[in-house]
């Protein structure tokens, strides 16, 4: 194999990865939502799949941030940006939405766990 080609295989692993967890992200935020749906209404469903798509796309944008960095600092400006839209997507859901903040954060964090699962894996 060419050392040219191992990029480009690095990056189609790093791309399977990636969907991989967005599908278990998916799955995750579906069953929260499902639950918080029968227990608590259709207002704390909708709460639930806001906060796992905040996730969802969350963990999309850092495979894309992967794959473009240039170097450690990228990395890390990718990290704190995540950081960053996570507290502003949070945020936005709860004070301007007036989303549920119980069914909005808790399914952020199963999406999470997700993406804690695969690194885990790895």
């Amino acid at each position: 194999m060419s050392r040219q080609n191992q990029p480009d295989r690095a990056a189609e692993t790093l791309r399977k990865e990636v969907r991989r967890v967005i599908f278990l992200q998916v799955l995750l935020t579906f069953l929260a939502a499902v639950v918080f749906a029968l227990t608590r209404g259709a207002a704390d469903f909708l709460a639930a799949t806001y906060g796992g798509a905040i996730a969802i796309l969350l963990t999309a944008y850092l495979g894309f941030g992967v794959l473009r960095a240039r170097g450690l600092g990228s990395l890390y400006i990718n990290a704190l940006t995540r950081y960053g839209l996570a507290i502003l997507g949070l945020g936005l859901g709860i004070a301007a939405l007036k989303l549920a903040p119980l069914a909005l954060v808790a399914t952020f964090a199963v999406a999470q766990l997700g993406l804690l699962a695969n690194t885990q894996r790895a």
